[in-house]
């Protein structure tokens, strides 16, 4: 036998000595006395509603406020949506004309620059 084997066998050994049973009751009935399940403390059941009650009120109050601040961003951007219209149609054509010009030029180069910024992490990549 190797030593692991005899190691395991005085573990069993000292395992199945641990969980005699004794015929003396005393032994018995301080084991479970010691190791009684202990219960949480219970509530009453109106100060468990009243708990439930001021979390749902405060859950409430928080949406309340969040649904505001998300109205009040919703109310701005399309405020500032019918001014950007408005000065678009107080503009001439030519102004409008010189506008759509400066925007496509701008978009183009945007798309330009994130094009080449992909190409060269491409190329630096497969150079790695």
């Amino acid at each position: 036998m190797g030593i692991l084997s005899e190691i395991d066998m005085m573990n069993r050994d000292a395992e199945d000595d641990a969980f005699e049973v004794s015929s003396d009751s005393e032994t018995v009935d301080s084991f479970s006395e010691e190791f009684e399940p202990v219960e949480p403390p219970k509530q009453e059941p109106q100060a468990e509603d009243a708990e439930e009650a001021r979390k749902k009120a405060e859950f409430d109050a928080a949406e309340a406020k969040r649904k505001a601040e998300w109205e009040a961003k919703q109310a701005h951007k399309k405020l500032r949506e019918q001014q950007e219209l408005d000065r678009l149609a107080a503009m001439s054509d030519d102004d409008v004309m010189q506008a759509s010009m400066n925007r496509v030029s701008q978009d183009t180069e945007r798309l330009t620059r994130r094009n080449m910024k992909l190409c060269v992490m491409e190329d630096v990549q497969t150079e790695w």
